[in-house]
Order: C-alpha cells, then sequence, then structure tokens
C-alpha cells in the first residue's frame, strides 16, 4: 500500500512538473499562431471603398450584412486570425497590417 502511495504521489509531481516546464507550448499552435484577445484597433465600423462593409466589437462581427460571433482571436507576428461563428455556418477571417484606419481582410 506504501508503495502505490509513493507511485501515484510520484506520477502526481512529474505530471505537473511536465505541465510547468510545457505550459507555453499550448498557448501557440503547431503553426505559430498564440491565441490573444482582439486589438482595440479593429473595433469599430470599417468602409470598403467609402461604402459600410464591416463593423466589429469584443464579441461579435458584421460582414456584409451577416452577423458573426467570434469565438477566438490568434495572433502571428502582425497578422490576426478570427475565428467565426453564425447561426448555422463558421468562418476564418485574417487581418494584417492593422493601422487606426486600414486594414488588409482575408477569408
Amino acid at each position: 500500500m506504501t508503495t502505490l502511495l509513493l507511485f501515484l504521489a510520484l506520477t502526481i509531481i512529474l505530471a505537473a512538473s511536465c505541465d510547468i516546464f510545457n505550459s507555453d507550448d499550448k498557448t501557440t499552435d503547431a503553426h505559430g499562431w498564440k491565441r490573444t484577445s482582439l486589438p482595440s484597433k479593429l473595433k469599430g465600423d470599417w468602409k470598403l471603398n467609402g461604402v459600410h462593409y464591416m463593423s466589429v466589437s469584443s464579441t461579435k462581427t458584421k460582414i456584409d450584412n451577416r452577423e458573426w460571433g467570434i469565438i477566438t482571436v490568434d495572433q502571428k507576428d502582425d497578422e490576426y486570425r478570427l475565428n467565426l461563428r453564425s447561426s448555422y455556418q463558421y468562418m476564418v477571417a485574417y487581418f494584417r497590417n492593422l493601422t487606426d484606419t486600414t486594414v488588409e481582410k482575408a477569408e
């Protein structure tokens, strides 16, 4: 019985120490994307050729008059990836070269 308890204690200690040393790897995926929060520069209304195209808030975005909930926001260098969900569809939108007035977008 003592051997079993010692084995379980060592197993728990080993598992905890592995998590401490590898915890940073969990925040970055295999392609280098790291989970982040939505940048404040991206929030607000955006126009394409002078016409309202998109609006972004903390929890949702509206693109081409269709509302999408923001599931996750990831960042890799100067590019942001938003995983979005509507009532029946999923979409990923990529944003880069983000300034206060311009942004490049791809879906």
